[in-house]
């Protein structure tokens, strides 16, 4: 297994505050029973307002691979067998990226950073003939297979964001946390709200015109939705 991403930007230590190893050795409140119902609450998903019954299909587009030649095997194992599952597809606008990812930004197969929804757009014409007509279909869908590709700070938005503002008529899914690439998983089967940790606690993100609409734990998600892929 690998996890997808250019590095945490902080340690536990350093988002804990002045102080660091010190608070560090306190205990996990994540494993509280109050942390879990406090999390469940926020969690609850409310699917109705999406149709996820076209995932799964065999129809979708031709998934794309932002990994460079340098990138561990294992990423290219997993973009391998989607490729393999939705190759030849004559596309109905869900459109899937397997990239690295960071706040702000993928990374191409060069190891650039693609910080805006304009130099995506670049690569995403280049790779998938498709996209250049996403504005012009019903109800698109790009899912960025990517860390951190729904998440935002200060001083960056997030890049699904940025993405989804650039093409309002897209709906673009992304995550909170680190997503775990793992050829035995069948698809991407976990996201981790700590790089390396395995904890299951990252989320999946949803946007429409530059806004944030909802978001659940992945995990939970995949209970609902068990062929999403």
């Amino acid at each position: 297994m690998a996890w997808i991403g250019q590095g945490e930007p902080f340690t536990n230590e350093e988002m804990m505050g002045p102080g660091g190893g010190v608070f560090s050795k306190e205990p996990d409140i994540r494993d509280s029973p109050e942390y879990q119902e406090a999390m469940n609450m926020i969690y609850t998903p409310d699917f109705g307002q999406f149709d996820f019954s076209q995932f799964g299909n065999d129809n979708d587009e031709e998934p794309v691979n932002f990994f460079g030649k340098s990138d561990e095997k294992v990423f290219h194992q997993v973009y391998k067998q989607m490729y393999e599952l939705f190759k030849d597809t004559k596309g109905d606008g869900v459109f899937r990226v397997y990239a690295h990812g960071n706040f702000g930004y993928l990374v191409d197969e060069n190891g650039y950073a693609v910080d805006t929804a304009k130099k995506f757009d670049v690569i995403m014409k280049s790779k998938n003939s498709n996209w250049k007509n996403v504005d012009k279909m019903k109800d698109p869908i790009l899912i960025l297979f990517a860390c951190l590709s729904g998440q935002s700070t200060v001083q960056n938005d997030a890049i699904g964001k940025q993405i989804s503002q650039a093409h309002p008529n897209l709906t673009v899914i992304a995550f909170n946390g680190f997503v775990t690439y793992d050829p035995k998983a069948n698809g991407i089967k976990n996201v981790n709200a700590a790089q390396n940790s395995g904890d299951g606690r990252g989320g999946i993100v949803f946007y429409q015109n530059g806004e944030y609409l909802t978001g659940y734990r992945y995990n939970q998600f995949l209970k609902k939705y068990p062929n999403f892929k």
